[in-house]
C-alpha cells in the first residue's frame, strides 16, 4: 500500500486542525480527560499552560495538564517570582506524594529543577509572562525557537505547544510548513509499522531519538504544507490501536482508522 494512502487515511481520521481566524479567548472544553477547574486555569493563565506542557514528560498527558492546578493548590499560588527563588529540594516536596495527594510527577526533583529554571527565564526574558513568548512573533519557527530555550522543552513539546496555541488558544501564526511532527513512542511506532519510514525486519529495538529525524523528514515530504498535521492522528492511533503490546487492527469492532490501507505485516519490535 502506498504511503500516500496511509497519509490520506490518517488525515481523514484526524483532519488538520489549525485555525485560520483568530479566536477571542482560549478554549479547552474538548479536553474531557482534564478536570474542568484545570481547563479553566489553562485557559486563563498562560504560565499555567506553559507549566502543563513542561510536565508532559514521561507521564500521561492528561495528568500533566492537571499539574498547574494541583501545584497551585499545594503552593497556594503559581507566582513565577516566588517559585524562581525556591531551591530544588524545597519545591520537590510539593511535587512529591504528600498529605495533599499523589505525586504530580514520577521525577519530582528533575521537574522541580526544570520549573525553577523556566520561571527564571520567564522573569529574565519575558517579564514573568509566558504570553510574551509567542506574542513576540507571528512566525512559527521563531516561537518554537523561543520555547526550546526553556529547560525541559524539547522539539516534541515545542511543536505540540505551538499546535495547541493555535487550536486551543486560537492564535494565528505564519509558516505552518515549519511545524513538524512532535515525535514520541506512539508516533514512532505508527510510522514504523505502517512503513512511513523504512524499517529493518531484523531490528528488534528502535531508539526514538535515532528515528526521530527520519520521521520528521518523512512527514515533511508526505505533507509539506503542514507536516505537523500527521502528529495527532499518529499519536491517537498509536495510543488506542497500534499499541506497544499489540496491533489492534479490528479492536472488537472498532477498527483502526488505517485498517483498510495498512499492510498488516506488523514487524515485531520495541521502542526505547
Amino acid at each position: 500500500m502506498s504511503r500516500m494512502k496511509i497519509v490520506e487515511a490518517m488525515l481523514k481520521y484526524s483532519p488538520p486542525t489549525y485555525n485560520d481566524i483568530q479566536s477571542k479567548s482560549p478554549n479547552f472544553d474538548s479536553w474531557k480527560g482534564v478536570n474542568p477547574e484545570c481547563r479553566e486555569l489553562l485557559a486563563k493563565n498562560p504560565n499555567a499552560f506553559l507549566i502543563g506542557a513542561l510536565f508532559d514528560f514521561l507521564i500521561q498527558s492528561d495528568d500533566a495538564w492537571e499539574v498547574p492546578y494541583n501545584l497551585k493548590k499545594r503552593l497556594g499560588h503559581l507566582d513565577v517570582d516566588k517559585i524562581s527563588k525556591m531551591d530544588v529540594k524545597q519545591l520537590s516536596v510539593y511535587i512529591k506524594r504528600n498529605k495533599n495527594g499523589k505525586a504530580l510527577h514520577r521525577f519530582p526533583n528533575v521537574m522541580a529543577d526544570r520549573l525553577i529554571s523556566v520561571c527564571n527565564l520567564l522573569l529574565k526574558k519575558y517579564q514573568g509572562n509566558a504570553e510574551n513568548i509567542w506574542n513576540s512573533s507571528q512566525n512559527i519557527k521563531v516561537v518554537i525557537g523561543n520555547l526550546i530555550e526553556f529547560k525541559g522543552i524539547d522539539q516534541k513539546i515545542a511543536n505540540m505547544f505551538v499546535n495547541l496555541l493555535n487550536v486551543n488558544y486560537g492564535l494565528i501564526f505564519e509558516g505552518w510548513s515549519e511545524l513538524d511532527v512532535a515525535v514520541d513512542r506512539h508516533v514512532a511506532r505508527v510510522f514504523l509499522r505502517t512503513s512511513l519510514i523504512d524499517s529493518d525486519q531484523e531490528q528488534k529495538i528502535y531508539d526514538v531519538a535515532k528515528v526521530k529525524r527520519a520521521i520528521i523528514l518523512s512527514a515533511r515530504g508526505l505533507h509539506p504544507k503542514f507536516p505537523g498535521a500527521l502528529d495527532n492522528p499518529a499519536f491517537q492511533i498509536g495510543k488506542f490501536w497500534c499499541t506497544a503490546q499489540e496491533a489492534k487492527c479490528n479492536n472488537g469492532g472498532n477498527p483502526c482508522p488505517l485498517n483498510k490501507v495498512c499492510a498488516k505485516d506488523k514487524i515485531d519490535f520495541t521502542i526505547s
